[in-house]
């Protein structure tokens, strides 16, 4: 599992939930090389600044738990090229739930999201078109 970038606040810049403080994660990988790309760092995992193992996923969701913000985002890149890894999973299942988890997604991996509908994650889908 690869973590390009985690900005521990910020402000919400989209969808339903703008203005709102918030952590963001944001994942190594994409499927599309869109040449309007505001994160082309994440096209790919070799360039990531952090790596996350089974050893200190629990520390760092303690961590984005004990941050002041309301909202957690999961970007990239594409977020659900990462559905099966495990950080993914336990940043849904253990943050807290006074926070709002959000995906954002460009909607080419629409056909995961129905694995999420228990969990209450919002998803923000920006389309977007590969070019090739």
């Amino acid at each position: 599992m690869v973590i390009n970038q985690l900005i521990e606040k910020t402000f919400q810049g989209e969808g339903n939930e703008v203005g709102k403080l918030s952590t963001l994660i944001r994942f190594s990988g994409c499927n599309l090389r869109c040449p309007f790309c505001d994160s082309k760092q994440t096209w790919v995992t070799d360039n990531a600044n952090l790596y996350i193992d089974g050893f200190n996923i629990k520390s760092l969701v303690t961590k984005i738990n004990n941050l002041h913000t309301h909202n957690l985002i999961l970007t990239g890149g594409e977020p659900f090229l990462n559905i099966n890894n495990l950080l993914f999973w336990y940043l849904i299942k253990n943050t807290y739930r006074n926070k709002t988890i959000e995906i954002e997604t460009n909607g080419t991996c629409i056909s995961k999201i129905r694995t999420l509908e228990k969990y209450n994650v919002k998803i923000v889908i920006s389309p977007k078109f590969d070019e090739n």
